[in-house]
């Protein structure tokens, strides 16, 4: 992680959402800037958050020239105010909601057709009643 250094702008307090936002600028001389876990601890030890969790890092993207990223940091109150928040993916991404198995291709068909066997049934017995 030598040769990182942040600098964060525009920070935000946001009671409404119980987080803190702001710009992370990243200045990475001549490498790349990293993993986002070491942007994340130094985000901790800036903000002292107990909880790396409660901090989602997103968007960086380098500028021309390669030597700054620039990206959005949110650091919430808590685990309750982040998963009412941020979007399902970004969960996903950071561990916090695990990821959906997807059903099978036979499953979904079969049970298309079983619905499409029993729309308007209910209709059917009404008016043979009536008759």
């Amino acid at each position: 992680m030598s040769g990182l250094s942040l600098k964060f702008k525009q920070v935000v307090n946001n009671p409404v959402l119980q987080r803190t936002q702001c710009i992370v600028n990243v200045y990475h001389t001549g490498k790349h800037y990293g993993k986002l876990e070491d942007v994340r601890a130094v985000v901790c030890q800036k903000f002292k958050v107990a909880d790396p969790k409660c901090v989602t890092l997103y968007g960086f993207e380098t500028r021309f020239g390669g030597d700054v990223s620039t990206g959005f940091c949110c650091i919430y109150k808590n685990i309750e105010a982040l998963k009412n928040c941020e979007p399902a993916y970004r969960q996903i991404r950071s561990g916090i909601k695990d990821k959906k198995k997807p059903l099978a291709r036979k499953s979904i068909k079969t049970g298309k057709n079983k619905a499409l066997k029993r729309f308007g049934t209910h209709v059917k017995k009404e008016v043979t009643k009536k008759r």
